[in-house]
């Protein structure tokens, strides 16, 4: 087979521990807010226009990028909601002068659930995250300080990106015309659940109930050498793809009695597009990639004899025949 595979964030916690009184009488616009920015993507479902819901993290300190003890928690995995073209928290949160503060946010999909997640040491982790139909994105601004944003009244800015990888198969017929195929249950056996930590990136990926992680399969039969068709998409742990193979059925019909299935099996060892990593064999967070492949006649049966015609060399074509009356009258007629 032609394996021709490219790549082309809870209220009584925060102010439990907020004894200042000074803060609980907080102006309306001194409260924390949040604008978002959904970064680079290829046809992924998670995009600025698009996102609805987020989930944040955010605790202070008093001294600059110091997290590990000391510090106090602002929103503990609160939901902020896009309300009238505007974020809302679920609960408003002041800013405490003089301290600094860090956050952090996820959203598992558009309008996607919380996940099982915590955020010691200001450092977000989702714990047995298992991937599939939802596009993950996390965004992890830099360290504000209080006054800053207090004088500015500015909103944190969330600039999301893309945790998981992305996978389609493009497959094109490379039967002749009148030959219809159809390509269905693609499946690939994959690891499919992780833990993500902020510090460090995935985990090992683990199987999820030994389940097949199945791609959209294609049910709409197609014909012709020059039409190609693709699968739905699906989202990855980002993982190494060396041992990873698709599997996928093909029926192969004529417009008559021709019928003809296999299985077929293809690896999906493939790298990406960029220099550095070119031939790594591991899907890149935020990287979307296309398999492609031709699926030939004797992929699916290798008893196929093509019809064929040939000129025979000596009667091939027959001769002239002399007409035996082949003179031309000359006469003049009266």
């Amino acid at each position: 087979m032609k394996k021709n595979v490219l790549m082309l964030g809870l209220a009584a916690i925060a102010f439990t521990a907020c004894t200042n009184e000074e803060v609980t009488h907080f102006a309306e616009n001194r409260a924390i807010g949040f604008d978002t920015f959904v970064g680079k993507h290829t046809k992924a479902d998670v995009k600025s226009a698009s996102l609805k819901k987020f989930y944040v993290y955010g605790v202070y300190s008093g001294t600059s990028n110091s997290y590990a003890s000391g510090t106090t928690t602002v929103f503990n995995n609160m939901p902020v909601s896009l309300k009238d073209g505007a974020w809302k928290n679920e609960d408003a949160r002041y800013w405490v002068a003089d301290k600094y503060y860090k956050f952090a946010a996820y959203a598992d999909g558009n309008e996607g659930d919380a996940l099982n997640t915590s955020f010691d040491e200001a450092k977000l982790v989702i714990t047995d995250y298992e991937a599939g139909d939802n596009d993950l994105v996390f965004a992890s601004p830099a360290e504000v300080t209080a006054n800053s944003q207090i004088n500015t009244n500015n909103n944190i800015s969330l600039t999301f990106k893309h945790l998981l990888s992305k996978v389609k198969f493009t497959f094109t017929s490379g039967f002749p015309k009148n030959y219809k195929m159809v390509i269905y249950d693609l499946k690939i056996n994959i690891p499919n659940k992780a833990t993500y930590t902020e510090s460090s990136g995935w985990g090992t990926a683990s199987a999820s109930a030994d389940k097949s992680f199945t791609i959209n399969p294609i049910n709409e039969a197609y014909n012709g050498i020059t039409l190609t068709q693709s699968s739905g998409e699906k989202y990855v742990i980002p993982q190494n793809n060396n041992m990873l193979k698709v599997t996928f059925r093909v029926t192969v019909t004529d417009n008559g009695s021709y019928s003809k299935e296999a299985t077929l099996e293809a690896s999906l060892a493939s790298g990406d597009l960029t220099s550095s990593n070119a031939g790594s064999n591991t899907w890149k967070a935020g990287y979307a990639y296309n398999y492609k492949t031709t699926i030939e006649e004797s992929n699916v049966d290798t008893d196929l004899k093509p019809i064929q015609f040939k000129v025979d060399s000596n009667s091939g074509v027959e001769g002239w025949t002399d007409a035996k009356n082949d003179g031309i009258d000359t006469t003049p007629s009266n």
